[in-house]
C-alpha cells in the first residue's frame, strides 16, 4: 500500500505507512525488549511450596483444563460426524446470508449528513426577471415558515451570468432560480437534509409555473450535474434522441426511490426571424 500511486495511493498510502511501522515496532520489542522484561518479571515458583487459597493454580487452571477437556471432546465428535458438520455449517452461512438479506441494508457509498440542501429551479423558457423573482419570493417565504432548521438561505433568481466563474457549477439565465438552503448542525435539529429534500421536492411539484427542478441534499455545485445513475443515449437526430430521452425518464420516474429526474439536453428556445422584403427595400450604390 505504501508504493500505490494513483488516487489509491493518495488514500491508503497514510494508512501503509502506519501498518509498516506498527509491525517494524512490534517486531523489534518482541526480539529485545520482551524477552528481557521476561527474564526479569517471571519468576518460577517452588513446587514444594503449597498453593494458596486464591492462587492461579486453584481458580485459574482448573477452568482451563476444563476448557482443554470441553474443547478435545468437541474436536472428536466433529471428526467423527463431518457430514454433519459440513451440513450444518453450510445451512447456517445460507441461513445467515438470507437474515442479512432481509434486515441488512447496504449502500457503496452512503451519503453524509452535510447539512445543506441546494436546489435549481428552471421556469418556461422567454419568463421575465421579475415573474422569477415573484416564484423565487414564494419559495423563500415557504422555506422562512416551515424550516426551523435553517441557518443561512441564498436564492439567485433571474441572474445570467454564463462568462462567469460561477457558471461552472450552476445554470442561470432569466428563468432560473438558484437556492441554497443551509442548516444547523445535525445535533440541533431531529430532521436530516435528505428528508428535508423530500419535503421541498413534494412543494416544488405543486408550482404549475416550474418546468423542472432539482433538489440535492448535501453540496452544491458539481453534485447538480450528475446524478446517481446516468442514462447516456448517442444519435445522429436530435429529434428521435430527445424523445426517446422523454420517454426513458418517464419510465424511470414511476421507479419507487427515483428522484430528480433529469435531462441534460435543454429545450429549444423561441427564436425571432425577421425576413426582409427584397423588393421593398432600399437599395444602394
Amino acid at each position: 500500500m505504501t508504493m500505490v500511486g494513483g488516487m489509491a495511493g493518495m488514500m491508503f498510502k497514510q494508512l501503509g505507512w502506519i501498518v509498516t511501522i506498527t509491525i517494524v515496532t512490534s517486531a523489534v520489542a518482541a526480539i529485545t525488549i520482551t524477552p528481557m522484561l521476561s527474564s526479569k518479571m517471571l519468576k518460577l515458583e517452588s513446587k514444594r511450596k503449597k498453593p494458596g487459597r486464591f492462587s492461579h493454580e486453584r481458580i485459574v487452571v482448573p477452568w482451563l483444563d476444563k476448557l482443554d477437556a470441553f474443547y478435545v471432546k468437541t474436536l472428536d465428535w466433529c471428526l467423527h460426524h463431518r457430514k454433519t458438520v459440513i451440513f450444518g455449517a453450510s445451512g447456517l452461512f445460507v441461513f445467515s446470508l438470507i437474515l442479512a438479506g432481509i434486515f441488512l441494508k447496504t449502500e457503496f457509498m452512503p451519503m453524509a449528513d452535510q447539512g445543506q440542501v441546494t436546489m435549481q429551479i428552471e421556469l418556461p423558457a422567454g419568463t421575465r426577471v421579475d415573474e422569477t423573482v415573484k416564484i423565487a419570493r414564494k419559495i423563500d417565504a415557504y422555506i422562512e415558515e416551515n424550516f426551523p432548521e435553517k441557518s443561512l438561505v441564498s436564492t439567485s433568481a433571474g441572474s445570467y451570468d454564463e462568462a462567469g466563474f460561477a457558471a461552472l457549477f450552476t445554470n442561470s439565465g432569466p428563468n432560473i432560480i438558484n437556492i441554497t438552503l443551509a442548516l444547523v448542525t445535525s445535533s440541533e435539529r431531529e430532521r436530516s437534509d435528505v428528508e428535508i429534500a423530500d419535503i421541498m421536492r413534494s412543494h416544488l411539484e405543486t408550482y404549475p409555473e416550474i418546468v423542472k427542478f432539482t433538489c440535492v441534499a448535501g453540496e452544491g455545485g458539481m453534485a447538480m450535474s450528475s446524478n446517481t445513475v446516468d442514462v447516456e443515449i448517442f444519435g445522429y437526430d436530435f429529434e428521435q434522441t430527445t424523445a426517446l430521452a422523454n420517454e426513458i425518464a418517464e419510465k424511470v420516474k414511476k421507479i419507487e426511490g427515483a428522484r430528480d429526474v433529469t435531462i441534460s439536453r435543454e429545450k429549444s428556445k423561441p427564436e425571432l426571424r425577421i425576413l426582409l422584403d427584397q423588393e421593398k427595400c432600399p437599395k444602394t450604390g
